[in-house]
């Protein structure tokens, strides 16, 4: 009886500590996006203007996207409350301010394609944030960053640099973007690690407009790779940790029969 206990109670044990991480804000979509808060002193947004530009939908007051003008990607700007500069959750005293934020997510690209070819996608992520950015800017969406900024941020930007705790912030320390758990790991800066399922908003996929915005510009060129199709599901940016929660019991169940094996010998 004891083969069978000491297997179960191990595999149990396993599967609750790998529930524990894998709840850590987790963000599927993130496998295939980047992301950036523009929290640099002296940035402006003008949201209003991107009513005006057809091809850009309103998700909400804080949220537009649209299709990416060189790339299969959408483009997501946001809006972020910041106390002190820094990303906050809960109010506490400081300066409250709020800053635009903008996250490109490719689409159809596959789990494997993303693991076995992350340096062509993160080739084609920055080909897309280039172009993006330096269209924001243009049309005076954004206001404040200049061209060591988006070279800086260009430099940096990754695919898996997305979500609340990964995305790129500014750092008045250095001048320079960094992913923001780094610099509250690092204690560089004061910053909440979100550490729940659901920890950003959803999009439905059915508001994605077919054709990116009319205005365009032509100084980034679309390279980007082929890649096998695969769907990122119903929902733009939508939560799940089942994929990790599956491979830990895989896992667990794995041990706990080496170790049956094991203890009958």
């Amino acid at each position: 009886m004891r083969y069978i206990i000491v297997p179960i109670l191990i595999t149990a044990l396993l599967i609750l500590l790998s529930i524990s991480v894998t709840w850590a804000c987790f963000d599927p979509a993130g496998m295939y996006s980047g992301e950036v808060l523009f929290n640099k002193p002296g940035v402006s947004y003008n949201f209003t203007l991107l009513e005006t530009i057809t091809g850009i939908v309103k998700v909400n007051d804080n949220i537009y996207i649209y299709r990416s003008h060189v790339g299969n990607a959408v483009v997501i700007l946001y809006i972020e409350k910041c106390i002190d500069g820094v990303p906050a959750i809960d109010d506490h005293n400081g300066t409250i301010e709020y800053y635009p934020g903008v996250r490109v997510e490719l689409l159809n690209i596959s789990a494997d394609y993303a693991l076995q070819h992350k340096e062509n996608i993160t080739t084609w992520l920055k080909n897309i944030f280039s172009y993006e950015l330096n269209w924001l800017v243009t049309i005076g969406i954004i206001k404040g960053i200049d061209q060591d900024d988006i070279d800086s941020i260009i430099s940096t930007i990754e695919v898996g640099l997305a979500g609340w705790n990964s995305r790129l912030i500014y750092y008045t320390g250095d001048s320079q973007w960094h992913p923001y758990d780094e610099l509250v790991g690092n204690e560089l800066i004061y910053g909440e690690l979100l550490r729940s399922l659901g920890c950003r908003w959803t999009i439905p996929a059915s508001l994605l407009p077919d054709q990116p915005p009319e205005y365009t510009i032509s100084h980034i060129t679309n390279n980007s790779p082929s890649s096998e199709s695969g769907s990122l599901g119903e929902k733009l940016g939508a939560y799940s940790d089942g994929f990790y929660v599956l491979i830990a019991v895989i896992t667990g169940l794995l041990v706990a029969l080496t170790l049956a094996f094991a203890l009958k010998r």
